[in-house]
């Protein structure tokens, strides 16, 4: 979604955060002709669905951190979500700061390795509380 967010410089249509503009559904979602096309091609749909996307992240991710922590999973385990967790939150600093403001260069390119980032803790947490 990151990658759709860049190629259609959807990051410079909508620079508040939490609200899309005035609200937090945006107008005009889904709005074109055939509506599935704007996921790839309307920069509002595209920042939508990234933000969903990142929300959605937030959430599943925090999940997976407590039941880990609630399992009693020894100390690795314990790292490697610490570690996601804190990807995570660099990530989420990372694109709400290049959003607000209004996507300089090096903060968008730190905010695209982040993502790279935060992927390589997702697949080591799960690996690692998997082997446990």
């Amino acid at each position: 979604s990151g990658g759709l967010v860049a190629g259609t410089r959807a990051g410079f249509a909508y620079s508040t955060w939490p609200l899309m503009g005035d609200s937090f559904i945006p107008r005009g979602l889904y709005a074109g002709t055939p509506a599935w096309l704007d996921m790839f091609e309307d920069i509002t749909t595209v920042q939508f669905n990234h933000r969903i996307f990142a929300y959605l992240l937030v959430i599943l991710i925090g999940v997976f951190a407590t039941l880990v922590y609630r399992s009693g999973a020894g100390g690795h385990a314990r790292l490697a979500v610490v570690l996601l967790v804190l990807a995570l939150a660099v990530q989420v600093v990372l694109g709400i700061s290049t959003l607000l403001l209004h996507v300089p260069v090096p903060l968008a390119a730190a905010h695209q390795g982040g993502a790279m980032l935060l992927l390589t803790a997702m697949l080591f947490a799960g690996h690692v509380v998997r082997k446990q």
